[in-house]
């Protein structure tokens, strides 16, 4: 073989060897915590966001730090790859309307799914503008799972009821569901309340799951962890919405709710099928 030749056929293998390397680590499902229960979930060039837009903890709850929420107002990495946004319920430590409709004016192409309660407090405070790329998600508890495909993303959503009893009756409260392309199926449940007649009759909603992202007080009491065990078996649990006290100690307070925790601002899990 003529060395012209070598070189071409070892230049060869090396970009395809490249290649490989590449696309398996561009492949990776991963999910980043941002505070409270703000998620960046990320597969391959695309990913979504889970109520990232708040400026409130309540004194309580750690909130998306400067840093980020520069990043995601300016849609640099690694927000870059933002297709979908998704919000939960309207509460101030899950969602603000200036900050959210000011990052949808800034990044034009992304579309945010919400219960009508955020969809109505966008349009209020001003967001006409943008009011082709609100998707209003209207659902109640024990309706048939809202289902659509956007961007490649698989997206369904159903009603549980926020916890907190009869205060929060009125919250709609939305658990979404989503996988992008053929990448680990993840639902980010909000502030459900840990009532098992909603788990019951939604069992084919949540059969698909693969990554839970849950509330950590399920791992507080028995009837959260009777939830967990009877629906989510199996599957990768990560608690979130933890006080803002539990930041530096995360190792603590995972061996005290015997589950996996986001705490820490910055923390990623990498997200698996096995």
């Amino acid at each position: 073989m003529k060395l012209q030749q070598l070189v071409a056929l070892l230049f060869g293998v090396g970009l395809v060897f490249w290649a490989q390397v590449g696309s398996t680590h561009d492949s990776i499902s991963e999910a980043t915590y941002l505070g409270n229960e703000a998620i960046h979930f990320k597969y391959g060039n695309r990913s979504v966001l889970f109520d990232s837009f708040f400026t409130d903890g309540l004194g309580y709850y750690s909130v998306v730090d400067d840093k980020n929420r520069a990043l995601l107002s300016a849609g640099f990495p690694p927000f870059d790859t933002v297709v979908l946004v998704f919000v939960s319920h309207v509460h101030p430590d899950h969602f603000s309307p200036g900050m959210a409709l000011q990052y949808l004016r800034d990044n034009k192409k992304v579309i945010l799914f919400a219960p009508g309660q955020v969809v109505d407090s966008l349009l209020l405070a001003g967001g006409i503008d943008i009011a082709k790329r609100l998707i209003r998600v209207a659902l109640t508890p024990g309706q048939a799972p809202f289902r659509i495909e956007r961007e490649g993303i698989d997206i369904a959503a159903i009603a549980i009821p926020h916890k907190g009893g009869a205060q929060n009756r009125g919250v709609e409260n939305l658990v979404f569901r989503v996988a992008i392309d053929d990448s680990v199926t993840v639902a980010h449940f909000g502030d459900s309340a840990e009532e098992g007649q909603w788990f019951e009759v939604q069992q084919k909603f949540l059969s698909p799951i693969d990554v839970a992202l849950i509330p950590y007080w399920f791992f507080q009491n028995p009837q959260g962890r009777e939830l967990i065990a009877s629906y989510l078996l199996g599957k990768q649990v990560v608690g979130m919405h933890v006080p803002k006290f539990f930041v530096g100690s995360g190792d603590e307070h995972t061996v005290s709710a015997q589950g996996d925790l986001f705490v820490d601002i910055g923390e990623v899990r990498q997200l698996n099928l096995e």
